[in-house]
């Protein structure tokens, strides 16, 4: 056995790893992926692997998460508004433009479900609320 003077008081160190559906960086970072990709919650915590109640419970709990949570959605509002403008004055177009942000396939109902559902926002959303950028 090794000596463990002179580390953490010469206390052992327990190194515990994550419990499957426990929320972690790397989860996070999925679930934001998602979420940025599809602008939908129920899409990205399932596809984290995680559930409904623990996705919001985790939000409300975590600040950094919660803005990084209201800052993929504002970010990827912009991108499907910035999507339906240019397809809709496309729409007539006989060439397609490349696009300056690559959108996923999506139908049409994928796309409006997420704008026409209220978003849900935390008790202290004045603390969360996202600078606008260039001012």
């Amino acid at each position: 056995m090794r000596s463990l003077e002179g580390v953490s008081n010469g206390r052992r160190i327990q190194i515990a790893r994550a419990r499957l559906h426990q929320w972690t960086p790397r989860v996070e970072d999925r679930f934001l992926q998602a979420l940025g990709a599809t602008c939908n919650a129920k899409a990205a915590y399932t596809e984290a692997g995680m559930s409904k109640g623990s996705a919001y419970t985790h939000r409300e709990r975590w600040p950094r998460f919660a803005r990084r949570w209201q800052a993929a959605e504002a970010i990827d509002s912009k991108r499907l508004e910035f999507a339906l403008a240019r397809h809709g004055a496309n729409l007539f177009s006989s060439r397609d433009l490349p696009p300056a942000m690559p959108v996923p396939p999506m139908s049409v109902d994928g796309v409006l479900s997420p704008l026409r559902v209220p978003r849900r926002r935390p008790a202290s959303a004045q603390a969360l609320q996202v600078a606008p950028s260039g001012t």
